[in-house]
């Protein structure tokens, strides 16, 4: 990953002064690598890596965890947690009927109004 970094931010010089040379566009992208390497050390350090969204707190209300209960607008779950959880299970008594024969309606929402749905 260093190297694919450093090429590529040889490149990114060489295609902003094409007039330089290659070993001097190579030393320049050493030494601004050299210079963010601490910077970016101590910031991997003291910022935690977080496995929920970048946002935190707030991203509840971004991903329209707030609105009521049956409204929905195009693109969002539909609750909460949607992606962990399962949403739906079916046992059968004895055999199961055939795969194309399986068939389940999910929530409709008939009154729409351009941008919601209920």
């Amino acid at each position: 990953m260093c190297a694919a970094l450093f090429t590529l931010t040889a490149t990114l010089i060489g295609l902003s002064a094409p007039q330089r040379s290659l070993r001097s566009n190579l030393r320049t992208a050493g030494l601004l690598l050299g210079h963010a390497a601490p910077a970016a050390l101590v910031l991997f350090l003291l910022f935690p890596r977080c496995a929920g969204p970048a946002l935190g707190i707030a991203a509840g209300r971004l991903l329209g965890h707030d609105r009521p209960v049956g409204e929905h607008e195009p693109g969002q779950p539909l609750q909460p947690g949607a992606v962990r959880r399962h949403r739906f299970r079916a046992e059968f008594r004895g055999e199961a009927p055939p795969h194309t024969q399986r068939y389940w309606r999910g929530p409709v929402l008939w009154d729409f109004d351009g941008r919601t749905g209920r």
